[in-house]
């Protein structure tokens, strides 16, 4: 998990990643960034903005932007990082239902109330990363794909090719990893091929068709497992 804090003000930094640390049950693993906010407008403008978590400051002093504004911008960006505002004036309430976040903080609340927001935020993303995204490395930057719109998966050579309904991807990511990211409309058919069980359109002994466009062979090994899989998927939408 990457956890990053947003604030013009470097003090107000530090007591934020000092709260989550003394108060937030955060894992050893997990990595906090600090920015500023002209950081994270260019990391998003590079492509390479990869929090899970984002703590926002709204007022900058030296800015002509606020925090909300880069929500927005973080929402379009990563549609997974899941936004806790952080600030001192409540009269910025009702502005941050202009985007998509998960908490409003005030600073005078902060140990109480951010090891809350953190728990709610990480909950929230676990729940959209198994079921709404999934996130690759696609041309050595991080990337949002919505789990509804996969066709198949497949592994070609060294890369791994995501095949959506409106794209192509290729990244490093192996079967297995993102196999686990997805939920159980997702089925293995091949050592090569993963395919979701939403877009078959023929099922064979040997093939399977995808979108009436794409046939996929079935793996002798897999065979069963994928029958038995797609019997039960259909019967539990009929």
């Amino acid at each position: 998990m990457i956890i990053g804090i947003c604030d013009d003000v470097k003090e107000e930094l530090e007591k934020a990643r000092t709260c989550i640390i003394n108060y937030a049950s955060i894992k050893q693993k997990d990595q906090i960034k600090m920015f500023y906010p002209e950081e994270i407008m260019i990391d998003i403008e590079n492509g390479v903005f990869d929090c899970d978590i984002m703590i926002m400051d709204i007022d900058f002093m030296e800015e002509q932007y606020n925090g909300i504004y880069l929500g927005n911008l973080i929402n379009e960006a990563a549609p997974m990082c899941q936004i806790i505002y952080l600030t001192h004036i409540l009269d910025f309430a009702p502005d941050v239902y202009e985007t998509q976040h998960c908490y409003f903080v005030l600073k005078n609340n902060m140990q109480v109330m951010l090891p809350q927001a953190m728990k709610k935020a990480n909950k929230i993303y676990e729940e959209e990363r198994k079921h709404k995204f999934i996130r690759i490395i696609c041309n050595s930057h991080p990337t949002f794909i919505q789990v509804k719109d996969i066709i198949y998966i497949e592994k070609e050579d060294r890369k791994t090719k995501v095949v959506t309904t409106g794209k192509e991807y290729s990244c490093y990511n192996t079967l297995s990893s993102i196999k686990k990211d997805l939920p159980s409309g997702f089925v293995r058919c091949h050592g090569s091929f993963i395919i979701h069980m939403d877009y078959v359109t023929y099922m064979g002994s040997e093939e399977v068709e995808l979108n009436e466009i794409y046939k996929i062979p079935i793996g002798r090994t897999y065979a069963e497992k994928v029958k038995t899989a797609y019997l039960s998927f259909w019967s539990d939408r009929a």
